[in-house]
């Protein structure tokens, strides 16, 4: 295996291997019959034009965090950025691109997606690459999700543009949920 295939299945997600989870496996379950666990890997659903980007004021380009990766400059002699994804800027949310992440992932052994969830201001955020991309994806049976909550305070460290020399960042969006929520 080409050590590109094996950076392809750990990068599809947006982050790398998460870990693995004891499951009991029925017949035509999404894992192979023989393997004792599952392997997950986490999605941080970010790669995709969410709407409420503006109202953070951030991303403006409509591709997420991706804007972070494309706009990134070289820290020091020698470092190379901005790097090109290998799948180029893929939009988490479009069923397609979904479809061949889990390909690569199946192939690789990783049977489990696991996606962030947010709810903020009394909706959710960055829903699409799981309602959208995934569940929308026809292949999609072949392999686990589960959703984990995520909530925490979003701040101005998501902007690239915006520095901070106290080490302290502005809280946008307070991670409050209420009763009515």
């Amino acid at each position: 295996m080409r050590s590109q295939d094996c950076c392809a299945a750990v990068l599809l997600c947006g982050l790398a291997f998460a870990g693995t989870f004891l499951a009991d496996a029925g017949p035509g379950s999404a894992r192979s019959e023989a393997a004792a666990y599952d392997v997950a890997a986490y999605v941080w659903p970010a790669y995709q034009p969410e709407p409420r980007w503006a109202e953070l004021g951030i991303f403006n380009e409509g591709i997420g965090e991706w804007q972070n990766v494309k706009e990134a400059v070289p820290k020091w002699e020698g470092h190379r950025q901005p790097l090109m994804p290998l799948w180029g800027y893929e939009n988490d949310a479009d069923p397609k691109v979904v479809e061949r992440k889990i390909d690569a992932a199946v192939s690789h052994g990783v049977n489990v997606f696991i996606y962030d969830w947010y709810w903020y201001g009394g909706r959710p955020f960055l829903e699409d690459a799981l309602n959208k991309g995934f569940l929308g994806a026809s292949n999609n049976g072949k392999m686990k999700f589960y959703i984990m909550w995520a909530n925490h305070d979003v701040n101005s460290y998501w902007n690239n543009k915006v520095g901070t020399k106290d080490g302290k960042y502005k809280v946008i969006w307070p991670a409050n949920v209420t009763d009515d929520d």
